[in-house]
């Protein structure tokens, strides 16, 4: 029979349990029934902290200050002070855990969500299994050992790197092989450059140049390798190579890349990240994340768990910082390289790639900034991804953060293995790295060959002959152990559950993220906001002045057909240049986030339109129409006006739609502008107004059905 204290002290622990287990935490405390309340406080203070030993310490001094007693007195005294004090904290204690309880509940939601690891769900059960219950009545805690130093160890390693998951969901491991893996392009010129050829070359000459001779080399799952060499080496063609970029009608391939027993990239999902960082400067970091995450993952994936996987993100990569800074360009300053280029890994980590290419990562970059990027991807390697990444001349603290080495020199391999065996290996060449050397630095020199005079070049060709060779030989060796594959149960075969490619976005999703980030990039860009304001204002002021109060008599035709002219293709020919010249910029992230399947061409023209819909599109022409129609001295007829208006309300969405045109005929300014000079000549000869089109030549007087103009001039004449 427990006396009122252990009563109270057993009551109060099972409370403290009961809770504890509800906010999921591993509470491993148990009432030992003792004699005295000092075991008890010593609990109670492990998880109350301070504020315990106050209370506890104030009610001790209150209960003591009676005076002397006699022995029986005393006792009962003692033991007054025993059960208030017990009382006192009971009652603090309920407080806190009504506190804490109401505290829990705001992120319970959260907590369920997420599921639990391994770690979590074997302490879960072993704390379960010290708390049962009997019928209806109160948690009781079982007899027995306290927990291990181990358990609580492992329970407190998994909270501590819980916040540090990237991915909503696990990784599926994947190993990527090379198989004598050989690509080749054909050079022969075509019929036209041999016919205007100087030199004739004779039928028997081969025209195929080797770009990468038989590589073979392996990654497992969960490392991260570097592809060295010197410049034109093929780092970079071998990359682009393994992840299915390379294409072409002159390129002949040979050798096999498995990814898991599969030689089907698209059975697995990864993510290539550019060499150069294709971002719109005038949004910040978090938000270039967080809409690269509504375009990336799947609608199943709710509007929290994007934002909760873009925080983890920003925090793996230490992007915290730098989270609300925009990303900026040469004219408006923003986020440094460093940022710049792990805010671009973060836009590919979004969609959970269990492989991972970057083209050079640290070009570009500062030593401490490269550092600071290898090292990232060295994390999420050693959380089960695979990464691959060419690199330009790394310092020798990256070189030892990798995990393998393929070694190119004219796209033949020299070495393709453990980067911890590398220098041992060449060692064994003859060739061993001198005191305070960079690997890197000292292995492309290796076999690098210097072609400024003929005796050197003979040298590196001969080192690098028999590298080569060495290679081969002991490739030949080691042929039986690497051939058969999938030799790591690990790295089997993709399961049918993540075989597919993530489902993508639909249309209606991909148009409204697409439009809400249209729109905050052109709010955020006044000088291009208000300069088709202005030009509007502007143009239609001077035009107006010189067309003012165009004569309605015989006499004035001229006058009105040369301001329906103007109104109908000058307005319009300087929009079309000025929207050529904004695709020139925009069309770059569209082209790149097409490549990687997030993006659509209808998504991509209805967005950029519908986010400029109130501020450009229609003030524009509507801005131009009161100013030009009245100035000109048109018929003041509502009816007439609208009319006006909506021929250039008209013209304003052909002119934009045309530069999307040009744009698709060449991506740089100077193609597409020729393209829009070339069209808008043959509409102002072909529409009408400096010749009629029944006078024209026959041969070439289909051109005024090329002119949009045609259609649009009886209309315009009306007012």
């Amino acid at each position: 029979m427990l006396n009122p204290i252990h009563q109270t002290h057993l009551q109060t622990l099972t409370l403290i349990v009961w809770l504890e287990r509800h906010q999921r935490l591993c509470c491993r405390t148990r009432c030992r029934r003792c004699d005295n309340t000092k075991r008890c406080e010593v609990l109670y203070s492990a998880i109350f902290g301070p504020r315990f030993d106050s209370a506890c310490n104030a009610a001790r001094s209150r209960a003591l200050q009676t005076p002397s007693v006699s022995k029986r007195e005393g006792s009962a005294t003692k033991h007054r002070v025993r059960v208030n004090e017990s009382l006192a904290c009971a009652a603090f204690l309920f407080s806190q855990l009504l506190f804490r309880y109401v505290l829990v509940l705001s992120t319970d939601t959260a907590m369920e969500s997420r599921p639990k690891s391994i770690a979590e769900s074997e302490v879960v059960e072993e704390r379960d299994h010290d708390i049962q219950t009997t019928g209806d009545g109160p948690l009781k805690l079982k007899d027995g050992p306290p927990p291990s130093a181990s358990v609580r160890r492992v329970a407190s390693t998994t909270a501590s790197h819980h916040d540090n998951v990237i991915s909503l969901h696990e990784v599926e491991p994947v190993s990527v092989r090379l198989e004598h893996l050989t690509v080749s392009v054909d050079e022969s010129p075509n019929a036209i450059a041999r016919l205007f050829a100087k030199k004739k070359t004779p039928p028997s000459h081969s025209h195929a140049k080797t770009i990468l001779d038989d590589i073979s080399a392996e990654m497992p799952s969960g490392t991260l390798t570097a592809i060295i060499g010197g410049s034109g080496s093929g780092k970079t063609s071998l990359l682009n190579q393994m992840s299915g970029r390379m294409q072409g009608k002159r390129l002949s391939c040979s050798g096999r890349t498995y990814f898991n027993k599969s030689d089907d990239p698209s059975r697995i999902r990864s993510a290539y990240v550019i060499q150069q960082d294709i971002l719109l400067p005038t949004l910040t970091v978090r938000e270039t994340l967080m809409y690269a995450a509504q375009l990336r993952l799947p609608s199943s994936v709710s509007q929290g768990e994007r934002k909760k996987l873009v925080e983890e993100v920003i925090l793996e990569l230490s992007l915290k910082e730098a989270a609300d800074t925009r990303i900026g360009n040469h004219a408006h300053k923003g986020c440094s390289g460093g940022e710049k280029r792990r805010t671009s890994i973060g836009v590919q980590l979004l969609s959970n790639p269990s492989l991972l290419w970057l083209d050079e990562p640290t070009t570009g970059l500062d030593s401490t900034s490269a550092y600071q990027v290898i090292k990232t991807l060295q994390n999420l390697a050693r959380r089960g991804r695979t990464i691959i990444v060419t690199i330009h001349q790394p310092r020798s603290e990256i070189f030892g953060l990798f995990d393998n080495v393929i070694l190119l020199t004219r796209g033949s391999p020299a070495y393709a293995g453990s980067a911890k065996d590398c220098l041992p290996y060449f060692a064994e060449l003859g060739h061993e790295m001198p005191p305070f050397t960079n690997p890197a630095e000292y292995l492309i020199d290796l076999v690098s060959i210097d072609s400024r005079n003929e005796e050197a070049e003979a040298a590196a060709e001969h080192r690098v002959n028999h590298i080569k060779n060495a290679w081969r030989e002991h490739l030949s060796k080691t042929a039986n152990e690497k051939d058969e594959l999938g030799s790591d149960a690990a790295t089997g075969s993709v399961s049918q559950s993540h075989a597919k490619r993530v489902q993508k976005t639909s249309l209606v999703q991909q148009i409204r993220v697409l439009t809400a980030r249209t729109w905050i990039v052109t709010i955020r860009d006044p000088m291009g906001m208000f300069g088709s304001l202005l030009e509007a204002v502007a143009m239609a002021i001077i035009t107006g002045w010189i067309f003012l109060n165009v004569d309605g008599s015989l006499s004035g035709i001229r006058s009105r057909q040369g301001a329906l002219y103007n109104a109908a293709a000058l307005q319009g020919y300087l929009i079309l240049l000025y929207e050529t010249y904004r695709l020139t910029t925009d069309i770059q992230l569209f082209d790149e986030e097409r490549r990687q399947g997030v993006v659509s061409i209808p998504a991509f023209l209805v967005s950029r339109r519908l986010a400029r819909l109130f501020i450009e599109d229609i003030p524009v022409p509507l801005i131009f129409s009161i100013i030009y129609y009245f100035m000109c001295g048109f018929r003041a007829d509502g009816e007439q006006f609208l009319t006006f208006f909506g021929v250039v309300l008209l013209l304003q969405y052909i002119s934009v739609c045309f530069a999307m045109t040009c744009i698709a005929v060449s991506r740089n300014f100077a193609g597409a502008s020729l393209v829009a000079n070339l069209a808008y000549t043959l509409q102002s000869m072909g529409c009408g107004f400096f010749i009629q089109s029944n006078t024209i030549p026959i041969y070439v007087r289909w051109t005024k059905w090329t002119c949009y103009l045609v259609s649009l001039a009886p209309t315009l004449s009306s007012a």
